[in-house]
């Protein structure tokens, strides 16, 4: 199956990491809603299959779909394109968020 993001068809949903080559790709991390796909995060890597090697999470409610690349230059290109295809501000999410605390009343690190 292939997932259409932007103009780019990408391979998956990926439910077998040991499929995955060892070549530059892009990849992708998608939602499921009931209307359709969202666009979680998008990558690029130069071996995914390293990339995903080296991760120990399972996927939960997420979907992994990624597209090959004759080079690394070429996954940044096309990271570059869909970013501005799909444009996402860190700061427009966060921006009625209270501030958050990285220590506790005892003193002690915490992270939410």
């Amino acid at each position: 199956m292939t997932v259409l993001i932007g103009q780019h068809e990408f391979e998956g949903p990926v439910t077998n990491f040991a499929n995955i080559p060892s070549l530059p790709g892009v990849y992708a991390f998608l939602f499921e809603e009931s209307h359709g796909l969202m666009l979680i995060d998008i990558y690029e890597s130069g071996n995914l299959a390293i990339t995903f090697a080296k991760s120990t999470s399972v996927l939960g409610t997420k979907i992994l779909v990624f597209l090959i690349c004759e080079t690394r230059e070429r996954c940044k290109a096309i990271l570059a394109e869909i970013s501005q295809e799909f444009p996402y501000d860190d700061g427009e999410i966060l921006q009625n968020v209270p501030n958050k605390r990285t220590e506790t009343n005892a003193g002690v690190s915490f992270s939410i």
